[in-house]
């Protein structure tokens, strides 16, 4: 998976076999019962592992899905108790009602555009305002007033959504095309028909999900794209000085106006530190929406490092790893992760980055902090090279 090529690399030595072999993981073994099982899914029980991160088999009756980490695995699960609410919602008396009041409402010919986005499942894309002038003469067959009228309807649609997403605890801008759907469904309804959302129709199970960054779930309830576009490309003029390397990375396909926040505030946070810029180059070599959250969650996990254990002073890129170095020459290593195992692999290249960082960096110690799990060798054979060991990382900050 892209986690182990970035993290462990591949080796082509021979000379010595493998400390532990890449496990063979069971669902019923590794998650909680209510991850594993509920009323709308089921976590295959077989999990593959890389010996770094974990795939999960994910089984429901609205979608099914192969899900890297258990991180995201969580968030998907909650996607569906959100689908599963949702789809009760639209089976009510209510709903009906205001599916008749939206038939009424102002630019109705808009509602394709919204319920059946085109380029993008987050139903709004992040360069839709771009285009505002364009949607103008979809819907009035003339450029004139009716653009920014439009403009603010549409923009209300998206607060609507927004609002929802947040009231059920899922992202608005999640890739998941099946939670959209109903997400812009009941949306439209509530901003065009007068639709109450009601959550007592169908509670959702309590989760315990993973953290954003520091005030950021109001941020993003509070702000349009646009808007945290703008205030991203603040914050970046701050970390990054090249104004084509900023625009560049607000335009990043795989990352949504959620992970860019995330990770911007993140850097941001880091207040003073060198290098930052570095963080940003590495993150837009992610290729997928996976490797975007990768990127996320090191970010965040830097951040509470920084504020919670020690200033980070420099980020530092070498390898194709970020590092944090500390003003106690500590040289921190943030990963995502779910289990790592002491593999030939892993114990090669370990024994690398000590001799690079020797090399290269002036740091009195190295320490990985992972936001799973470590196998006993793995930590064992870590501690030989005289590295720190945090495995769970993000549980140590959660308050």
């Amino acid at each position: 998976s892209f986690s182990l090529i970035l993290i462990f690399g591949y080796s082509t030595a021979s000379a010595e076999p493998p400390y532990e072999k890449v496990p063979v993981l069971k669902a019923s073994d590794i998650l909680p019962v209510n991850i594993r099982q509920g009323k709308y899914h089921r976590v295959g029980e077989q999990v593959f592992s890389d010996g770094f991160t974990n795939r999960y088999n994910l089984k429901s009756e609205f979608f099914t899905k192969r899900v890297y980490y258990g991180d995201m695995l969580k968030i998907r699960v909650r996607e569906i108790q959100a689908i599963a609410a949702l789809k009760k919602m639209k089976k009510t008396d209510k709903f009906g009602e205001a599916l008749v009041n939206s038939a009424k409402f102002p630019f109705h010919m808009a509602k394709e555009l919204i319920l059946h986005p085109v380029d993008t499942v987050s139903g709004i894309p992040k360069g839709m305002w771009r285009y505002m002038g364009r949607v103008g003469e979809m819907v009035t067959g003339e450029r004139g007033e009716s653009e920014d009228s439009f403009a603010k309807e549409l923009i209300g649609f998206s607060a609507a959504k927004r609002k929802l997403a947040h009231q059920l605890g899922v992202d608005v801008y999640s890739t998941n095309s099946v939670l959209q759907e109903e997400l812009n469904s009941v949306s439209w309804a509530a901003f065009s028909g007068g639709f109450t959302v009601n959550l007592a129709v169908s509670p959702l199970m309590p989760l315990k999900l993973v953290q954003s960054a520091y005030g950021m779930n109001k941020i993003l309830l509070d702000k349009a794209p646009e808007d945290l576009r703008k205030l991203n490309r603040e914050r970046l003029k701050k970390i990054v000085f090249n104004e084509i390397l900023i625009e560049k990375f607000l335009d990043h396909r795989y990352y949504s106006p959620r992970h860019e926040t995330i990770l911007v505030a993140s850097l941001d946070g880091l207040t003073s530190a060198r290098g930052r810029d570095r963080f940003v180059r590495m993150a837009m070599t992610a290729g997928s929406f996976t490797e975007a959250f990768f990127f996320q969650r090191v970010s965040q996990l830097m951040l509470e490092y920084h504020k919670n254990v020690s200033p980070i002073q420099e980020v530092i890129v070498m390898d194709r790893l970020i590092y944090g170095l500390t003003k106690d020459k500590k040289l921190i290593l943030p990963l995502l992760a779910d289990h790592a195992v002491w593999t030939k692999t892993a114990a090669n290249r370990a024994r690398a980055i000590t001799k690079t960082v020797k090399r290269k960096v002036p740091a009195d110690k190295i320490e990985i902090w992972i936001s799973g799990t470590l196998s006993f060798n793995a930590k064992l054979g870590l501690t030989e090279l005289d590295w720190g060991v945090t495995d769970r990382a993000f549980s140590r900050f959660i308050k």
